[in-house]
């Protein structure tokens, strides 16, 4: 499913097909209704993105985020979810990465392997912030576009 945002902010369908898998192997349904993409870290929608649009692709945060706190154990999850946070709620796309940047270095010495995924993420993650702010969707916690 092609999920797209209008001019007003709100999510619209923009086109559905199936296929066997998100593999890219040529013209697809992506190149036929995107200009923006977002989606989880999957290797062929990155592809379609890059190669056949010649676009960036936003990671989903919410998949982004269960992918950072499933590097954490329980009783640390409360506490990095929180300093993680703080980096979606800055101002522009430029505090965004230094607020990054810092949370990512507060918390490498205990948990690399999240640092890990921060460094090898942040302008996935971050690629909405390139937008004019009124395109920027923020919904609650829990709900979804």
């Amino acid at each position: 499913m092609a999920v797209g945002a209008n001019a007003e902010g709100k999510c619209e369908i923009l086109g559905l097909a199936t296929g066997e898998s998100e593999a890219f192997g040529g013209k697809s349904i992506l190149d036929r209704f995107l200009i923006r993409l977002t989606a989880d870290d999957h290797k062929g929608l990155r592809a379609a993105a890059t190669k056949v649009l010649y676009t960036s692709q936003q990671r989903c945060r919410v998949h982004w985020m269960r992918n950072v706190l499933g590097r954490v154990g329980k009783t640390h999850r409360a506490a990095v979810a929180a300093l993680v946070k703080t980096v979606f709620v800055q101002e522009t796309q430029e505090a965004a990465r230094q607020q990054e940047r810092r949370v990512a270095d507060n918390l490498r010495e205990r948990f690399a392997s999240v640092t890990d995924l921060m460094d090898t993420s942040q302008e996935d993650v971050l690629a909405d912030m390139s937008f004019p702010k009124q395109h920027w969707r923020r919904d609650p916690p829990g709900q979804s576009p």
